[in-house]
């Protein structure tokens, strides 16, 4: 239907079939996919041209026009998208529906008589009328409207009166909702253009979320988005007319975009996922069905999952960039990612494995300033302790994902009741102190840490270890070097310490989101210091000096602090450490999962 379309407007309008020959005919049709509302663009002139050199002329003169060159419905739906409007959102979610309506005009005609007491098409199209079991309800047009309608469906020839044409309805209206409503709402004036390409993150943010609120409800909300998407896709496309900053300033404004159009549930991501990465691929599967088409559609399939592949990369960074460790996505923005890219990448949770986040390749600032060692010290650190964050220095670490929270005692019972690993001394025997299964594990050795990894990768089939010490801080304070996991000042509301009253552990997440670091993980300041895999050494840090070795003896280190220390040692730099036989009520630990890098020994003794 699409090319006997646009041959026919060619070939009207024109009279210049070899205009039409010229064209790239499968990458007008993607475009179309794409940009269908365009459609209305190539008839405008067409309507203009008519009432210009005939100013009498009515709707018969404009369908004729319009739809007697055209076959099939297509000119049909784009007049009814831009008249009836109701009607059209109705018929994007039943598009078998204009079957019925043509079927009553072309049998009985579309009036207050022929359809008084039709359930199945009049009550649609002008209203159910209130009856002593119900109440009334609206229809879909105006009964002043329904002339008009009478007269477009009369106007020709039956516009779908085979199998074909009866399936193009819903490849039609699947085409033109995705840009239904958008046109007026995607012409960026000047203001606009400055907030969402001038820089400034906070005008950035307000613009983007001005732009979703112009949607009445979820699908007009992603329409809008995804047009607003494509404009910024062609900022970054277009180096010859943007400024390296404006296209820094569209990349922020796209990742903005993406992770609140995926929402917050998983049903939405998918959702969203799909439509990015597949919808181009299912419209055009769906709108095949002459022999023409499919040879079309087959040499256009390899293509189109090649584009997908393309997409599903670029979606990919900049979800990415939404985890860039600055701390400016909130946390409900960088769980959505986290969730976004583990369907992406099909990674897929068991039961008993411990959440986690993602944390990007990338380096960060490790250790403290003589400033903040200064400030460390004020606050009661002692000097040793303090400086031994000293110099701090950039690390280049890879990508990983470590646990979101501490493993809890529920998750460590699992552990114990399937190896048969000596409990916590405070447990009864297998069983943890009444309602703490989601407390953060504690009186667990070094030791013990190791093997609940390796236990979890034996029972899932991936890669778990201890943390690194580099791996923990970089989790806990991202790439800008904050003091603490939410920023630089201190804040006694958004942990459990000494400077709080708890006394005892919490459940782990119980300061969430105001707790957490710029990757979504909590509790990654107080409530138990955690074991990490490195040997206590002195920085800068290497990760070949043997301080990753597990064989090796020594005090391995332990990070976070804990519900009984104060401020100067939950920061994000602080360290302590001790023997990895000791066993402390104080001390827990969370997990890494990753590849092992060969200075962290062998995929065996690395777990």
């Amino acid at each position: 239907m699409w090319h006997a379309f646009l041959q026919a407007i060619f070939s009207k309008v024109h009279g210049k079939l070899s205009l039409w020959r010229r064209i790239d005919k499968r990458k007008l049709l993607r475009q179309l996919a794409s940009n269908s509302y365009r459609i209305v663009l190539v008839i405008t002139p067409m309507i203009v041209g008519l009432l210009i050199a005939k100013p009498e002329a009515g709707w018969g003169d404009v369908l004729s026009l319009v739809l007697n060159p055209i076959a099939g419905g297509g000119t049909l739906m784009v007049v009814i998208q831009s008249r009836f409007r109701a009607l059209h959102e109705y018929l994007v979610r039943h598009p078998m529906f204009l079957l019925k309506v043509e079927e009553k005009a072309l049998a009985d005609g579309l009036d207050d008589e022929s359809l008084e007491g039709d359930e199945e098409v009049g009550w649609v199209l002008v209203g159910k009328p209130e009856t002593k079991d119900s109440e009334a309800k609206p229809g879909l047009i105006e009964v002043t409207g329904l002339k008009a309608l009478h007269d477009m469906l009369r106007a020709s020839e039956r516009h779908f009166n085979d199998d074909d044409q009866r399936d193009q309805i819903s490849t039609y209206i699947y085409l033109i909702a995705t840009t239904e409503g958008v046109a007026k709402q995607v012409r960026p004036n000047r203001r606009e253009r400055k907030a969402l390409l001038g820089g400034d993150r906070a005008q950035i943010k307000a613009q983007v979320d001005e732009i979703l609120k112009r949607g009445v409800d979820e699908p007009a909300r992603q329409r809008i988005g995804q047009a607003y998407v494509e404009r910024l896709e062609g900022v970054l496309s277009d180096p010859d007319r943007y400024t390296p900053a404006e296209a820094e300033s569209a990349s922020i404004a796209l990742s903005l975009l993406e992770v609140s159009l995926l929402g917050e549930t998983p049903d939405s991501i998918r959702a969203r996922l799909d439509a990015v990465l597949y919808a181009e691929l299912a419209q055009a599967q769906v709108a095949v069905k002459s022999m023409a088409q499919q040879t079309m559609l087959a040499d256009e399939t390899p293509l189109l999952r090649e584009e997908s592949q393309e997409v599903k990369q670029q979606l990919r960074r900049r979800l990415q960039s939404v985890l860039d460790g600055s701390g400016w996505y909130d946390t409900p923005q960088v769980l959505t990612a986290n969730l976004a890219l583990d369907l992406l990448e099909g990674w897929e949770r068991q039961d008993f494995e411990p959440p986690t986040v993602h944390v990007p390749a990338g380096s960060f600032l490790m250790g403290s300033t003589a400033e903040q060692v200064r400030q460390a010290i004020a606050s009661g650190l002692p000097e040793n302790f303090a400086k031994a964050e000293q110099p701090q220095h950039s690390v280049e670490l890879g990508t990983y994902r470590i646990g979101r929270y501490p493993v809890t005692n529920a998750e460590y019972q699992a552990f114990v009741q399937e190896t048969g690993r000596e409990p916590p001394q405070h447990w009864d025997g297998e069983s943890y102190p009444e309602g703490k299964d989601g407390h953060p594990v504690v009186n667990v050795s070094w030791h013990d840490a190791v093997a609940y990894c390796q236990w979890l990768s034996q029972k899932s089939g991936k890669l778990y270890r201890l943390p690194t010490e580099a791996e923990w801080e970089k989790a806990a304070r991202g790439t800008d070097g904050r003091i603490y996991p939410w920023g630089n000042e201190w804040d006694e509301t958004k942990l459990n310490s000494a400077e709080g009253e708890p006394g005892d552990t919490t459940p782990v997440g119980q300061y969430s989101p105001g707790g957490d670091s710029p990757y979504g993980a909590a509790d990654m300041a107080g409530n138990v210091w955690e074991w990490t895999r490195s040997i206590y050494k002195g920085y800068p840090y290497d990760l070949e000096d043997g301080r990753e070795d597990l064989e090796a003896e020594g005090r391995r280190v332990l990070r976070g602090g804990a519900f009984d220390i104060s401020r100067g040692y939950v920061r994000c730099a602080g360290r302590s450490g001790d023997g990895p036989t000791d066993r402390d009520g104080i001390n827990g630990f969370r997990e890494v999962v990753s590849p092992v890098i060969s200075p962290l020994g062998s995929e065996s003794s690395g777990l």
